[in-house]
């Protein structure tokens, strides 16, 4: 309602259709980002794990999200799936795109891991490519069920699609 109800300067989805529409780029319009929510929503398998109770996964692969992005080169979609190979090592794989106003691509690729010994410790790194190099990486030790303690670092770079 937000997206389409915006019709002055102060309200994000106004202030975003007139900056493309300074770039002389018209895709960006009244009801994009209610689109790009809606097309998310249907294509996402998270929506439909609702009556699962559970991530729907096929021979070990995730069924795949989709998320919509606003970036300075227009709205990107980006698709997450992973590969289970057992209850502790997950692989992380998805790509970004942008299909109008400037397109781009982007690559991910991670691993999700937890060591059990001799104390249980998580750790994640995911690398992105296509525009430029971005890196995320995290570790998280439990002190108990209820608290962890953790230490993450992102790098990013202002010419890739995240950054």
């Amino acid at each position: 309602m937000y997206d389409i109800t915006a019709s002055e300067a102060g309200d994000d989805p106004f202030n975003l259709r007139i900056r493309f529409a300074l770039k002389d780029e018209s895709a960006f319009e009244k009801g994009s980002i209610c689109s790009a929510g809606s097309i998310s929503l249907f294509l996402s398998a998270t929506t439909y794990a609702i009556f699962t109770k559970a991530p729907l996964k096929v021979c070990g692969f995730r069924l795949p999200d989709v998320f919509p992005y606003i970036t300075t080169r227009g709205i990107s979609y980006k698709v997450v799936s992973g590969y289970e190979v057992n209850k502790y090592l997950k692989l992380i794989f998805g790509f970004e795109k942008v299909f109008e106003i400037e397109p781009a691509a982007e690559y991910n690729f991670g691993i999700d891991h937890i060591i059990e010994s001799p104390f249980t410790m998580h750790y994640r790194g995911i690398i992105t490519f296509g525009q430029e190099l971005d890196f995320e990486a995290s570790c998280t030790v439990p002190l108990s069920d209820l608290f962890s303690i953790g230490i993450g670092c992102e790098i990013y770079s202002c010419k890739s699609l995240q950054g």
